[in-house]
């Protein structure tokens, strides 16, 4: 009876301990939040990396809908929406540009 009293008090404690470090240590497949930054287009060209990925993945097609004096394209980069806002002529200009920097 002994035995089986000390066998139950350490499978308790072996299974308490488990839930708590279960609920202290954090999921690591979740995935990281999200943020959202609004930027303009000459902020945006000052990051290499960044224009690398609105290279990727923009297309000139969004210049053709309506005509309008602010065009606003949203790109993903580690992690971060990135609102980027802009005239006409400068991402046009962007476009035609390979290094996407004609200031």
């Amino acid at each position: 009876m002994k035995a089986t009293k000390l066998i139950l008090a350490i499978a308790f404690f072996a299974f308490s301990t488990m839930v708590f470090t279960q609920t202290a240590r954090p999921d690591y497949n979740e995935p990281s939040p999200n943020l959202n930054v609004k930027i303009s287009f000459r902020v945006a060209v000052e990051n290499p990396r960044l224009v690398e990925a609105m290279h990727v993945q923009l297309d000139e097609r969004f210049l053709l809908q309506a005509e309008q004096r602010i065009y606003t394209v949203l790109v993903t980069y580690r992690h971060v929406h990135y609102v980027i806002w802009g005239t006409r002529s400068e991402w046009k200009n962007f476009f035609s540009d390979p290094s996407g920097i004609d200031l």
